[in-house]
């Protein structure tokens, strides 16, 4: 009866650990911390989309602490973390808030510093360009820039 017990737990850690994607295995994948207390989720699974795309696609969701930290720059604010995918990583910016501008422009370039920051609270540096994804209303649900951090 107690190997039976023992299946039924580590099952149950199994089923809750995968429900709120945390990794169990041992490869290092999941939820992690930067240096600098950053959120930062390693996918050890490959995607077929391209670079930030898959970083964006992998962090489709989990919003909130600990999953992502909360940033402010200017009248700009907005949620980040940080993705490795494909063996690169990401900073992902998602649920991003101001500034209220009726210039579309105003407002991509506010958001686009506010990626920047981000990867700067990380200790990272932005490479290339952005990548935008946009709502059916055209305003921007969310950024990804490649980036290369000082604690890889």
């Amino acid at each position: 009866m107690r190997s039976k017990n023992q299946f039924v737990a580590a099952l149950f850690t199994f089923l809750i650990c995968t429900s709120y994607g945390v990794s169990a295995s041992s490869d290092g994948s999941g939820l992690k911390t930067t240096p600098a207390g950053i959120p930062w989720y390693v996918s050890d699974r490959t995607s077929n989309y391209p670079g930030a795309e898959a970083a964006m696609r992998i962090a489709s969701s989990k919003w909130r602490e600990p999953w992502a930290m909360k940033i402010k720059s200017g009248k700009a604010s907005g949620k980040f973390r940080l993705v490795s995918v494909n063996g690169s990583t990401y900073v992902v910016l998602a649920k991003m808030k101001g500034p209220f501008s009726l210039s579309a422009e105003t407002v991509k370039t506010a958001r686009a510093e506010l990626l920047r920051a981000a990867a700067g609270k990380a200790n990272c540096t932005t490479q290339g360009g952005i990548l935008a994804k946009y709502t059916q209303y055209n305003d921007i649900e969310k950024m990804a820039a490649k980036v290369q951090c000082s604690f890889l």
